[in-house]
């Protein structure tokens, strides 16, 4: 399983880091001259100049996350009409890029914990009567190469469960429960992670840097206060007691799972929680990869935000595993299409391409 969660950082990493690799360009309005000029006068694309102000927008249709192991068995849908990237600062070694998005989704569990099959499925939503979940936050990206340095994000929403399936002998039916929750990630590389390999031409292949990635961040929500209100009731001598002879509970397995909640509520910490119960560390180690990426070649492409002279970036050199656009007049990714099952065999596939953008 750990295997499985550091590929699934990878891909992230990946998809994230594909939103924000840019080349030079003059402090122009580009959609008002020739999007085809700028690869035709330039052989060496190298590292951009970004400057506080420039933003650009994406459409992320289609992402879905299938993890298939014994006993297990995990997919997730997600979809995102606009998610915002904007320069806001320039620190001197890293530029700062404030992020937001609507997020929507849905989600199916199988797994056997060893009593029988529990089957659970559901969707991400907003509060209240928003249909849509928000993702907000910022990314830091090295200057020098736009390698990725750190993601803070924050979710908000709600998550819908339906347990369909379980083994256990309940006296009730388990409705379905919207729980709302809040969640921050802080995701930090200790090397910057870098994607493209600047200078950028149509004759180069290259492979990705070795680095760790530390995983931190807090998870909230009014239902783990009012299980920690009720656990520390649970906990008041004698009561336990009384409450697992009325429900036929081993005392002993309720006190252990009473001083786990005890432990991690009302606020779960993350990197506390995948360190001491998950027994995995919050570090994990990213190793190099070979050559993957292949840039060989431009293409005219048309996108929502506009027309574009591009590079076309293959992974593996081949077209049905996945591929991305580069270009230099929107000084950024404007598409990508990943059919990334042979080489992360869990992310089944990415779409994502570029609506809007200005430079400052």
């Amino acid at each position: 399983m750990k295997s499985k969660i550091v590929g699934v950082l990878v891909c992230i990493m990946l998809m994230t880091t594909f939103l924000t690799v840019a080349t030079n360009v003059e402090n122009v309005d580009l959609k008002e001259i020739s999007h085809t000029e700028l690869i035709t006068s330039s052989f060496d694309d190298d590292v951009p100049t970004w400057n506080v102000g420039d933003w650009w927008t994406y459409a992320v249709d289609d992402i879905n996350i299938d993890i298939e192991e014994e006993n297990q068995s995990i997919h997730f849908h997600l979809q995102i009409d606009e998610f915002n990237l904007t320069v806001v600062a320039d620190t001197g070694d890293f530029y700062k890029l404030d992020f937001t998005a609507e997020i929507t989704g849905d989600y199916a569990i199988d797994i056997n914990l060893g009593d029988g099959p529990i089957n659970v499925t559901g969707e991400i939503q907003g509060k209240l009567l928003s249909k849509k979940a928000t993702i907000d936050g910022y990314m830091l990206f090295n200057k020098t190469d736009l390698g990725i340095k750190k993601i803070n994000g924050t979710i908000s929403g709600r998550v819908i469960i339906n347990v369909n399936e379980h083994p256990y002998d309940l006296p009730f039916s388990i409705p379905s429960v919207p729980i709302p929750a809040e969640i921050n990630l802080d995701l930090d590389w200790n090397v910057p992670y870098t994607i493209l390999d600047f200078p950028l031409n149509t004759s180069k292949a290259w492979g990705l840097p070795a680095t760790n990635i530390s995983i931190a961040g807090t998870i909230k929500s009014p239902w783990l206060n009012l299980v920690h209100f009720l656990n520390t009731i649970l906990r008041i001598p004698g009561i336990m007691e009384i409450v697992a002879a009325f429900t036929g509970t081993d005392p002993v397995d309720m006190q252990n799972i009473s001083d786990i909640l005890f432990d991690i509520l009302p606020i779960i910490d993350i990197e506390y929680v995948l360190t001491k119960y998950l027994e995995i560390g919050n570090t994990f180690e990213i190793p190099e990869i070979p050559p993957m990426l292949y840039c060989n070649s431009t293409e005219n492409i048309t996108v929502e935000a506009g027309n574009f002279s591009a590079y076309k970036i293959n992974l593996m050199g081949a077209d049905d595993l996945g591929y991305m656009y580069y270009a230099p007049s929107a000084k950024n990714i404007i598409k990508i299409t990943g059919k990334l099952g042979d080489f992360l065999p869990f992310v089944t596939d990415i779409n994502m391409e570029l609506k809007d953008f200005r430079l400052a």
